[in-house]
């Protein structure tokens, strides 16, 4: 089965931060350990199993940006991952 989600995500200047849930918030200190993160929450919050798969789209949160910038950099960095189970 198949399924999409939209994870909104930022950064403090030193971590990366992930909301994958209502209270889910996850933190690492490079984008590869929190997409593996996000792969393993997903996992529990959607009960996925062999054979599944989920496309997330990554939605940068423009709040950490300065204001006088926000309308140059609307999709600063934006990303999507696929995630295979």
């Amino acid at each position: 089965m198949h399924h999409d989600t939209e994870i909104v995500f930022s950064s403090d200047g030193i971590n990366w931060i992930a909301e994958t849930g209502v209270e889910e918030r996850l933190v690492a200190c490079d984008l590869e350990t929190l997409d593996a993160q996000v792969r393993d929450s997903l996992e529990r919050m959607l009960n996925l199993s062999a054979g599944d798969s989920v496309t997330a789209f990554f939605r940068f949160d423009n709040v950490v940006i300065p204001e006088w910038i926000r309308q140059y950099s609307d999709h600063y960095f934006n990303r999507i991952v696929e995630f295979k189970y």
